[in-house]
């Protein structure tokens, strides 16, 4: 798998994931939070030109993963993925633990 899309609510561990598939596969990890917003925060949306470009520029490219909440930017990437993942995490104190994941 060289184009991977991870998707799920806010919390689920989709950024956490992405960047263990993508370690481990040697593929850039892409976040949508750094396509969608302006850098600094998430009070302010960069604006759909932006946005545009770097749908178009990862569409071409060969490798990525792309995880992210924002499922109209995935609908483009969609047709060039391999795989897409959804992440669904309930939120119970069994699921939060310290320690080591391999």
């Amino acid at each position: 798998m060289k184009k991977i899309i991870i998707i799920g609510n806010s919390g689920s561990g989709k950024t956490w994931l992405g960047e263990k598939i993508a370690t481990s596969l040697g593929i850039p990890h892409i976040s949508l939070d750094n396509i969608f917003w302006e850098p600094g925060g998430y009070n302010r949306k960069r604006n759909d030109v932006e946005i545009g470009t770097d749908l178009n520029r990862i569409q071409t490219s060969e490798t990525w993963l792309v995880e992210g909440v924002f499922g109209h930017l995935v609908d483009p990437l969609v047709p060039f993925a391999d795989a897409l993942i959804y992440v669904s995490a309930k939120r119970t104190a069994s699921f939060f633990r310290w320690g080591t994941v391999s």
